[in-house]
């Protein structure tokens, strides 16, 4: 456990290119957890237990934003990154309305609003 959380929090600050929403991601998971009866949806990240979800996710985007910047072809690079926040305010928005109670239907109708939201502000993003 502590390995993941120093690596975790040595990727954060050695620059890595993470953006907001993979934070915002990671600390809306965290408060999330804290809902009884609620769990990691996501079987990769949850693996480890829900105690580690959040570290453990913010290290596997890491990751992902890593693998984007390092083998993806340099015109394709930006929108692979928005993409990859796209899914990150989806969960966002799905763990803030978990952490607020709403039920399962609603949290996703939420995260989905959200993740349209970040879609289109994101065309608008790249476009320019």
């Amino acid at each position: 456990m502590k390995i993941i959380i120093t690596l975790t929090a040595a990727l954060a600050l050695a620059g890595c290119s993470l953006q907001p929403a993979d934070f915002a991601d990671a600390g809306s998971t965290a408060l999330a957890l804290t809902v009884d009866g609620a769990t990691e949806a996501n079987p990769v990240i949850g693996a480890l237990g829900d105690d580690l979800a959040a570290p453990v996710s913010l290290l596997a985007t890491a990751g992902m934003r890593y693998a984007i910047d390092e083998y993806a072809a340099p015109e394709n690079a930006p929108l692979y990154h928005q993409n990859l926040t796209n899914v990150k305010t989806f969960a966002t928005c799905n763990n803030v309305s978990v952490w607020l109670g709403a039920s399962l239907p609603a949290a996703l109708l939420v995260g989905a609003g959200c993740g349209i939201w970040s879609y289109q502000n994101g065309l608008k993003k790249l476009a320019q």
